[in-house]
């Protein structure tokens, strides 16, 4: 049986096995955004200020489930999935965590706490960049090439693990642009 979280949870996480039903929010640690399982269907982002929606599924659900296996999925009221981040496959694991950052991303930790997802949508106007390192880990720069020839351009990327740095470069590449 899945764990339900309280209405308004001030966590910055969720664990595997934990739902957002209806109305149900996942707030940052620091109270500025959060993440809603709407009455619509809609799983959307929020930033509280000024309730400017950050991200969504676009999607018909009735609830929004972390599962053991790392997914996060959106499911209707007949139990059908309608959204998936497309993240399972792993090995059952209770350690798996939904999360929403001080800046509006919403992402999903593995049992090390390495980001294996996120939505790629943060606040412009966010102080902070990016998700907090975990278990006091320092962000470090990773060169990234952005665009296609002749277009391309380098740029840097902040991350704390070669897999989050991949993660947020996408679709670039990890270091920098060849010249032309």
């Amino acid at each position: 049986m899945a764990a339900t979280i309280t209405l308004h949870c001030q966590a910055a996480v969720i664990p595997a096995n934990s739902t957002l039903q209806v109305n149900q929010t996942l707030d940052s640690d620091n109270g500025n955004y959060f993440l809603v399982q709407q009455g619509d269907g809609n799983l959307v982002s929020y930033r509280k200020s000024d309730m400017k929606p950050l991200w969504a599924t676009y999607a018909n659900g009735a609830y929004t489930a972390i599962q053991q296996d790392g997914n996060l999925v959106q499911y209707n009221n007949a139990g059908a999935a309608v959204w998936a981040s497309n993240t399972g496959g792993h090995a059952a694991n209770p350690n798996f965590k939904l999360g929403v950052a001080n800046n509006g991303l919403v992402y999903i930790l593995d049992e090390g706490n390495r980001v294996i997802w996120h939505n790629k949508s943060i606040d412009p106007s966010a102080p902070t960049t990016g998700i907090p390192c975990q278990l006091g880990g320092q962000q470090i720069p990773f060169g990234v090439c952005r665009g296609f020839p002749p277009f391309r351009y380098s740029s840097i990327v902040y991350a704390c693990t070669l897999q989050e740095a991949l993660a947020r470069s996408a679709p670039s590449t990890l270091g920098m642009c060849p010249p032309n």
